[in-house]
């Protein structure tokens, strides 16, 4: 039997800081925004336009950096955070 599981809401000051936090959390976590793009880029090559979901966007910083790296990329993205979204 599967168990129910809660899922982690950012809010308050997790909200607000995650942007930094993230950082320090995870060292290489620019050098990662910056192959992304580039890896999604490559997968999709035969593509001039892309549309992409994101789930889980919470603060739109990975989202921005998709859509810096190609202005012709459509993404939609939610994430359960009205706190992270603002």
């Amino acid at each position: 039997m599967e168990t129910k599981k809660e899922i982690e809401i950012f809010e308050g000051d997790r909200a607000t800081r995650y942007d930094n936090y993230i950082k320090d959390f995870f060292p290489d976590y620019n050098l990662i925004m910056e192959i992304v793009p580039k890896i999604v880029s490559g997968q999709f090559s035969d593509k001039k336009s892309l549309n992409i979901l994101v789930v889980g966007c919470g603060t739109g910083n990975e989202t921005k950096r998709l859509l810096d790296f190609n202005k012709n990329w459509h993404i939609d993205a939610c994430d359960p955070s009205k706190e992270m979204i603002d």
